[in-house]
């Protein structure tokens, strides 16, 4: 029911995730979509969540598909926007 709720608010986040899962499936991970995760005081959804046993390596990403700030999604003045 998730799933298809998310898809229907915002199909071209759903296209992305779908789309990076595949591959990275076909490339051997085990991959998970929507996955709750909580880290002490941080808890939350991944968009995507890949992994590596045998490396004991983890891939978590998010996807973004709306900015209403890019300055504040980069993380603050841009170098070229000339600010201090």
């Amino acid at each position: 029911m998730r799933a298809a709720t998310i898809r229907a608010e915002d199909p071209v986040h759903a296209a992305m995730g779908e789309a990076l899962a595949a591959q990275l499936g076909r490339q051997g991970f085990p991959v998970a979509i929507d996955e709750p995760y909580q880290h002490y005081q941080f808890a939350g959804r991944a968009d995507i969540l890949a992994w590596d046993l045998g490396r004991r390596a983890l891939l978590h990403v998010e996807n973004r598909t709306r900015f209403p700030n890019v300055q504040e999604a980069i993380g603050g003045r841009a170098p070229w926007s000339g600010g201090k």
